[in-house]
């Protein structure tokens, strides 16, 4: 008598994890919304079985699953950081000390979609910045583009340890006396203003150091002590080591502003007329 090749009957445990929930792999229950994740399992998670990504943080259900994380919360560990956004930059989303900046810059996740420029070039009204990457104080890269895509401008500024008006500046900004407090009125700038702007983030604010205080590339000591100098926890202040951005901003005096709109393309840039600069963003977010 012949046998054929037939199934082996064998007991299959719906729960593998022993979580007390069907894993989804093995629960034969239905999945509503076609995330890969059956109902029951959206139950027990407390998801919407009726919408692959229940809290439309860029992860779908069964990938909050997968990594334990919250489908209900985009930012489930509370660091500042959507649960996708640090998928995408290996980062834990489930852990608040893994996070994409240990600095807490903003972060825009549709960044490489923006039109730049060739930092061989020049900064010029109505045209898009160039994009640049610089150390932070905390030793990562910070790239410039993150500030954009989140309906703020952004004022870059280029500084350099050898320029006393660039300290001065930080002083301002870090609501500080200054010696150009005095100057302001002909500006028609608000002091307070200005600074309460900046601490509430209604527009971001980058210093980029390029030089020590000898005219050569600054370097990671310069930005520490600068940071040391000028503690100011709403100022990116990042590390320009080969002087590219430098050469792009233009102008022939310190310090010199540009700001950019929320799609990082330049609308003004007056090497020399900081203070003009730093009015006529001020007038766009009284407007």
């Amino acid at each position: 008598m012949a046998f054929g090749i037939a199934s082996v009957p064998a007991c299959h445990d719906p729960d593998r994890d022993r979580d007390a929930v069907a894993s989804p792999a093995t629960d034969d229950g239905q999945d509503s919304d076609g995330d890969g994740l059956h109902d029951a399992a959206e139950a027990a998670q407390g998801s919407d079985p009726d919408d692959p990504d229940s809290d439309d943080d860029g992860l779908n259900d069964l990938e909050e699953w997968e990594w334990g994380t919250d489908p209900t919360e985009v930012d489930s560990d509370g660091d500042g950081y959507w649960d996708a956004w640090e998928v995408a930059e290996d980062t834990d989303p489930g852990d608040a000390d893994s996070t994409i900046y240990e600095c807490n810059w903003p972060y825009y996740p549709d960044k490489d979609s923006l039109a730049s420029s060739s930092l061989a070039g020049h900064a010029a009204g109505g045209e898009p910045m160039a994009r640049f990457s610089g150390q932070d104080p905390c030793g990562q890269q910070l790239d410039l583009f993150d500030l954009a895509g989140h309906d703020k401008p952004v004022v870059i500024e280029i500084a350099a340890v050898w320029c006393g008006w660039c300290h001065e500046l930080a002083r301002l900004v870090g609501g500080r006396p200054s010696e150009l407090d005095h100057y302001l009125p002909s500006y028609g700038i608000d002091k307070a203003r200005l600074v309460r702007a900046i601490e509430d983030e209604e527009l971001y604010w980058v210093t980029i150091l390029s030089q020590n205080d000898d005219g050569n590339p600054a370097e990671a000591r310069d930005l520490a002590q600068w940071s040391a100098d000028h503690p100011n926890d709403h100022v990116a202040l990042l590390l320009d080591e080969s002087n590219a951005y430098f050469g792009y901003i233009g102008g022939s005096s310190l310090p010199r502003l540009v700001w950019a709109d929320d799609d990082m393309v330049c609308q003004s840039q007056r090497a020399g007329g900081y203070l003009q600069v730093i009015a006529d963003v001020l007038s766009t977010l009284d407007d």
